[in-house]
């Protein structure tokens, strides 16, 4: 996705939790951010696909999570699969920022 994206034309900052994975897009011209944090720092909007629970939370709730970087204005796409209990765990931790979060399901894609 984020090739397609950048194909496309789009400009990205990317991280990751082990940089490695990230170096085929870095090779592309992406740049690199030292956390989810200046990732949302250096965007206007902020896709992710994280794999369990426990790291959606130290992604975006961590010290140096997405959350840490957000302002007024930012859109975050979250793509990860779950359970819909999740905007209920995480209401609590929303503090002074505002969101709309959408559980519809995205069809994977080919």
């Amino acid at each position: 996705m984020a090739a397609n994206l950048m194909k496309a034309g789009f400009e990205l900052t990317v991280y990751n939790r082990t940089k490695a994975s990230a170096e085929t897009l870095l090779a592309s011209g992406a740049a690199w951010a030292d956390s989810p944090a200046a990732v949302m720092r250096a965007a206007e909007a902020v896709i992710t696909v994280v794999g369990y629970p426990r790291d959606v939370e130290q992604v975006y709730f961590g010290e140096k999570g997405l959350f840490a970087g957000f302002a007024l204005g930012k859109l975050v796409i979250d793509m990860t699969p779950r359970r819909r209990c999740w905007p209920r765990k995480s209401a609590p931790k929303r503090g002074s920022w505002a969101a709309r979060r959408s559980t519809r399901p995205f069809p994977a894609a080919t």
